[in-house]
């Protein structure tokens, strides 16, 4: 199975692949450009995300939009 994140979750613990596919199916690859974000502020998170290239930077605003 060629999957990072299954991969990944297999280092943290033994999983039978059954599941592991299972898990896989709900996730879907995305791939974003330089500076977008994942999440819009004021917007609540649906979705979650495991980073498997690159950086991501965590900030938040405030009333002063820093």
């Amino acid at each position: 199975m060629d999957n990072l994140l299954i991969n990944y979750i297999k280092l943290l613990r033994t999983i039978p692949d059954d599941d592991g596919k299972i898990i896989a199916e709900h996730f879907t690859r995305k791939a974003f450009k330089e500076g977008a974000f994942l999440i819009q502020p004021d917007k609540i998170a649906r979705e979650m995300f495991f980073v498997s290239a690159g950086v991501v930077r965590i900030g938040s605003f405030n009333d002063k939009g820093g």
